[in-house]
């Protein structure tokens, strides 16, 4: 799980207020020792877009503080040597 909270920038800067975010990873994986590692994973399961603000440049996200990628796949094998 990843989790940013509440952000509140104080009653002169109303459009600095981002409600907060959380989102759900999940991988699974299986060592087949000498023949590697295989991992299979998904992050962000629920697809949850970043809050919108309108402090933010050139966007409607604040990228400094939320992953604007959404739902990501991935595979993953490693050998050790």
């Amino acid at each position: 799980m990843n989790y940013t909270s509440h952000l509140y920038a104080g009653e002169d800067f109303d459009i600095k207020n981002l409600d907060a975010w959380r989102t759900y990873d999940l991988h699974v994986g299986y060592d087949f020792n000498a023949a590697g590692k295989v991992t299979l994973g998904i992050d962000n399961v629920t697809d949850k877009m970043p809050p919108v603000t309108d402090a933010a440049f050139n966007d409607n996200i604040d990228a400094r503080t939320h992953n604007l990628i959404g739902r990501f796949y991935y595979a993953r094998y490693g050998v050790q040597i």
